[in-house]
């Protein structure tokens, strides 16, 4: 009876906290809150736990009748109206009602977790505070995480991977503020979605945020969570707190009706040794405060507490566990709670206060010397709800790449920099490689025994590669302490100063004695952390220079390992976590296996095809193809020379040593392995060589390949602007083994014709991350990804189809030609001096791709009338079987946009945009050195910018476009560290930079020499002399353009001379640069003359070149040592004269 009462009793709260919310209403019936009386007031549910009521019956009269008795024996003057049985035991048998279904893996409890971070840094010049807090929060992997004072404004979110952000802005901050202010929300883990229905509840007021979590298979099932913000007493804002308890005990009220709530947030209130319940209350723990001190929002929390019948978390814990909220050198604090109600409280389970120092030492998270360590700990805790049972509990086995070769997995990587030179060289491996060797020799029952003679040699390659080579193992693992989010300057120095300064931040913080003693623990503590901060920035200045001078070294000596040190400079490339997928009927899913399945369905399909479907038209023309080759090759002339029957022996004739030895020295190395985990730097290896040439030996006169060669791994690469959600959102990369790709090489070089019989059936799998693999699924249609072969293949197969085109004889005149179709791999452009003539040669391409059983990507192909302005766009429907073909005004072809005007202002847009991100990428290498001298950064920017924005330049560079000279300015400026109001002339002066417009110009002119000396058979030839000849009738033409170049670099004659006796290309380019490097710097003194601010600049700057103050560079240890560009800057281009 006495649990009974305690129920009651809670029971009893809940109706005051009804009534209170009702007299709230009335008292301010202005509030943002809406709060809804409900409408049948005066009746309420009761719930009896645990009554010992044994009647066998199902009788309701009969459960009712004893219902009324527990009422009259409380003294309850209440009438039950409607009694009903929801759990426990009948018969001695469980009969309990439906739980809902969660699926997953939740395990019937979310762990939850609360920080006030301080700022959630979204700018670039805050990417270590921002990855600070990424990493933490990673590496604890809560469900749940409540955010306060993310500063974040307007419509910023949070970017979590993994989590999806729900979160309250504040509203109304200063104009003039360079972040937002206060600020709350929720992490909430993708995994929790398939559980839960996910939204948000309120969020009228600055600084509260409430959300609920629904069950998807329980609408009874709710959970409700708040995150809010308290801006401590002496804010620029004021003393809200009353009005601020207000709003929130008002929710509470309204919210409270049987659905679990929960609280976490900075309240900034510090409660002391009081207790924050009613002693009339049994049933809740007193709580064991570990500070003491409290001030006047503390008392303003505890009232809060009493009104909204909830505790406190902080206190409750066990002992070891709890810990200050608030740690700083200025003090430390309790200030950051999580609260529930009285009734949830024996529904939470290990809270616990972190110290985000421990957390760092903890997961070896490395610091940087610009991020300082958030002063809030992050409180953590469990919500169990073990009355709803797991059922039907999805495998989250991931399906792991194994290397059923050799035994070895296939996330084993080599260090290939540091190669033994006696590799494979030992007389263990010798002795097997020549076993190996004297197999392929005896032919018999070759066919068969081909896949173990392979395994056997990558697993003695792979013996001697993990005996003698340095590799590192990247299974995943759960020991969250091996993360190490590393800094380059760390070292053991700087990690026993920070365990130093955790340990005497914990002795300051648990101690309790003499205030004497606890101020020199204080003083202790401070100094420590003082020691550390400052050895952590003197590490990584230090670092900083002495990479500046070791790059500034390898830009001429070792330009390899030059660019291998910029790529770490940043920015990183983020790798896509496919953790969801979309499926067929348009919801998502999180679980793995069918995230697997669902990659694995939609990629078989895109490579499968049906072969039934051939019909015999085109197995005929296949043979007649074939025959006709057979035929041209045995009717080749003996007398025709050496060189035609080397061609016709070396068909079939076995593989040369010599063919060997220069297709592994052709090999491109660095480049990713296949499924064997070989690489390429391997092979390259003298001791391997004969054992590789008996291999394709033995496959070529045999036509047969080990089954391993057959198998490619498709790595995914999200395309800009995807959803990453949908698998066919990615562009494939088929990584096949690399000793495969070396015998295609040998074959494609040899053009054997009869190299579709010597391939299994292939086999490819979706690597979707490095740890993650689809099942095998069989590619029946297409040309082999990856592999050397392909492009000469799908050339054959494909070179029918320009015939059928050209014989409608639908194309453009080009002076004495017609030109139907531009083919380019598998992209094709086919045109028409008519809409009909199009719409033929489009039924033509049609009726060869069912043909041939090929299909078209309709989503790219588009149609494009190009014209002048004047003339109207063709009105014309265009069909491509029975699709409608899209007539849009530009289209992106090789990687150039062009308009339907023939205007490059749109080019040059699209270019400017790619460019743009180009020299983001360059700004964040150059502030993450510290410093970079002036060749460096001009060799980055001329290597990885200028490209971009001169991209088939050679066709549109006559003009100039005023945005991509603004870029270039825009780069200057950042080398300079100058604002934009920096004056032009002075900066382009300084640096010496040549104008992108003068670098066009010169590559129009680098194409014209190149077309004089190509053969006159060549269409780009015979285009350029129809350019060439109608010049004189029309003026806007590409010649015209090259010759108004050249004619204002005095090279008119030179023009006109197209024969082979004129001037080298080169000396003919240089002095169209020189001429027009001369014209540049007259237009620049013009320039500094009408600009009065730069009369002193103008005494000491006559000449158009880099300044030696720019190419000056001092080897430093320092970084406070380099030059200072800005200051040289300001100084040379002050107003003013020189006496």
């Amino acid at each position: 009876m006495g649990k009974i009462r305690d129920e009651m009793t809670l029971e009893f709260a809940e109706f005051d906290n009804k009534l209170k919310a009702l007299e709230n209403k009335l008292k301010q019936p202005d509030n943002s809150v809406q709060i809804t009386t409900p409408e049948n007031f005066a009746q309420h549910k009761l719930i009896f736990k645990n009554v010992n009521y044994t009647d066998d019956g199902d009788s309701t009269e009969s459960l009712k009748a004893y219902v009324d008795g527990l009422l009259s024996n409380l003294d309850l003057n209440f009438t039950s109206l409607n009694v009903q049985r929801i759990g426990n035991h009948n018969n001695g048998t469980d009969q309990q009602r439906p739980k809902p279904l969660i699926s997953h893996s939740q395990d019937a409890k979310l762990s939850v977790a609360f920080w006030n971070c301080n700022g959630w840094y979204v700018t670039k010049e805050t990417d270590d505070s921002r990855t600070l807090r990424e990493n933490i929060l990673t590496s604890l992997n809560f469900d749940i995480v409540g955010i306060s004072e993310s500063h974040l404004r307007d419509e910023q979110t949070i970017d979590l991977n993994g989590y999806k952000w729900i979160g309250n802005n504040r509203k109304t901050i200063s104009t003039n503020a360079w972040r937002g202010s206060g600020g709350v929300g929720f992490l909430i883990k993708n995994n929790v979605f398939n559980n839960f229905d996910v939204n948000i509840l309120d969020r009228n007021r600055d600084d509260i945020l409430w959300i609920y979590l629904q069950c998807k298979y329980d609408q009874d099932v709710k959970f409700y969570f708040c995150v809010c913000y308290l801006q401590p007493e002496r804010s620029c804002r004021g003393n809200i707190a009353q009005e601020f308890y207000d709003s929130l005990l008002s929710q509470i009220y309204l919210y409270s009706t049987g659905v679990p709530i929960f609280l976490c947030g900075d309240f900034n209130g510090r409660s002391g040794l009081q207790q924050d319940f009613d002693d009339t209350l049994d049933m809740v723990l007193p709580r064991q405060p570990i500070d003491e001190t409290k001030n006047a929002f503390g008392d303003y929390l505890l009232d809060f507490l009493r009104d909204a019948k909830c505790c406190m978390l902080n206190g409750r814990g066990q002992k070891n566990k709890d810990n200050f909220t608030y740690v700083s050198p200025q003090g430390r604090s309790v200030v950051d709670y999580m609260i529930v109600p009285y009734g949830e409280l024996t529904k939470v389970s290990n809270f616990e206060v972190q110290l985000v120092s421990d957390l760092v030492i903890d997961y070896n998270i490395q610091l940087s010397s610009n991020v300082r360590l958030p002063d809030h700990s992050i409180l953590t805790c469990v919500i169990h709800f073990s009355e709803y049972e797991e059922i039907n509990k999805l495998s989250e086995t991931i399906h792991h790449s194994s290397n059923t070769i050799s035994g070895n997995t296939f996330n084993r990587k080599y260090n290939i920099s540091t190669i033994p030179r006696d590799i494979f060289n030992s007389e263990r491996c010798v002795r097997s490689l020549q076993s190996i060797i004297d197999s392929m020799l005896h032919r018999n029952n070759i066919e068969n025994r081909i896949n173990t003679i392979y395994e056997r040699l990558v697993k003695t390659l792979h013996d001697e590669m993990d005996e003698y080579m340095e590799y590192t193992d990247f299974n995943e693992s759960t020991n969250k302490r091996k993360r190490n989010i590393g800094k380059p300057y760390w070292n053991a120095e700087l990690q026993q100063l920070l365990l130093e300064t955790n340990k005497t931040e914990k002795e300051f913080l648990k101690f309790k004695g003499d205030r004497r003693i606890r101020k020199q623990l204080e003083n202790n503590y401070k100094l420590k952390r003082r020691e550390f901060d400052k050895r952590l920035r003197q590490e990584e200045r230090k670092y900083t220079a002495e990479r500046l001078n070791r790059i500034k070294t390898m830009n001429t000596s070792n330009p390899k390992e030059f660019w291998r040190e910029i790529n770490k400079l940043g920015p990183g490339k983020e790798n896509t976590k496919i953790d969801c997928v979309v499926l067929n009927e348009g919801g998502y899913s999180n679980d793995p296996n069918i995230i697997l399945g669902r990659w694995k369905e939609e990629y078989a399909k895109l490579f499968s095809g049906n072969s039934n479907e051939a019909n015999n038209e085109l197995i005929d023309e296949i043979e007649k193809l074939n025959a006709r080759w057979e035929q041209e090759l045995s009717n080749i002339d003996i007398e025709t020379g050496i060189e035609n029957e080397h061609i016709a022996n070396e068909i079939n004739d076995q593989i040369s040593l010599e063919e060997t030895k220069q297709a592994l020295r052709s090999v491109k190395l660095g480049k990713a392995v296949g499924i064997d985990n070989l690489p390429n730097e391997i092979l390259r290896n003298d001791n391997l060589t004969n054992v590789l040439h008996e291999l394709y030996n033995t496959c070529f006169c045999n036509g047969i390949v080990p089954d391993v060669w057959c198998q490619n791994i498709i790595q995914p690469l999200l395309k800009k602007g995807k959803d990453y959600r949908d698998p066919l959102s990615y562009r494939c990369i088929s990584l096949m083994s690399t000793v495969a790709k070396v015998f295609s090489h040998i074959l494609n070089k040899r053009l054997v014709k009869t190299i579709r019989n010597m391939y299994s059936k292939l086999q490819s799998v979706v690597r979707i991350s490095r740890n993650t693999l689809t099942d095998w699924f069989s590619v029946d249609a297409g040309v082999r990804q990856g592999d050397n072969l392909a492009p000469t293949l799908f050339a054959l197969f494909i070179n029918s189809l320009i015939p059928e085109i050209n014989n409608l004889h639908k194309g453009i005149n080009i002076g004495d030609d017609m030109v139907s179709c531009l083919l380019y791999a598998d992209d094709l452009v086919i045109m028409s001096d008519s809409a009909d003539g199009l719409q033929s040669q489009l039924d033509s391409l049609h009726k060869w791709t069912k043909d041939h059983l090929m299909t078209v990507n309709y989503d790219k192909s588009k149609v494009m009338h190009i014209r002048k302005t004047t003339v109207n766009q063709c009105g014309h429907t265009f069909m491509f079987g029975d699709k409608t073909l899209e007539l849009t005004s530009k289209y992106r072809y090789l990687g150039l946009v062009i308009c339907e005007h023939t205007d490059f202002t749109t080019t040059t847009h699209e270019l400017l945009t790619a460019g743009s991100r180009a020299l983001g990428s360059l700004t964040s290498k150059y502030y993450n050195m510290g410093n970079m001298d002036y060749d460096t950064y001009t060799k980055i920017y001329d290597s990885t910018v200028s490209p971009i924005l001169e991209y088939a330049s050679a066709v549109w560079g006559f003009k100039k476009y005023n945005p991509l000279e603004r870029l270039q300015y825009r780069a200057i400026r950042t080398f300079l560290g100058v604002g934009k109001h920096a004056p032009l002339p002075a900066i382009t002066g300084d640096t010496g930079w040549t104008p992108i417009h003068m670098k066009t110009q010169c590559n129009m002119i680098k194409l014209w020499c190149k077309l004089c000396e190509i053969p006159e058979y060549r269409l780009c030839r015979k285009t350029f002399m129809w350019d060439f000849n109608i010049s004189n009738r029309y003026k806007r033409t590409w010649s015209n353009d090259v010759k108004t170049i050249m004619t204002k670099c005095g090279l008119h004659d030179v023009y006109f001379n197209q024969n082979s006796e004129r001037q080298p290309t080169a000396h003919i380019v240089s002095c169209v640069k020189n001429k027009l490097v001369e014209l540049h710097q007259q237009e620049w003194l013009k320039a500094l003359e009408d600009m009065p601010k730069l009369r002193t600049y103008k005494n000491i700057k006559a000449d158009y070149n880099v300044e030696p103050y720019l190419k000056v560079f001092i080897k430093t240890t320092t970084i406070s040592d380099s030059p200072d560009a800005k200051r040289n800057f300001t100084f040379r281009n002050r107003k003013g004269q020189i006496s």
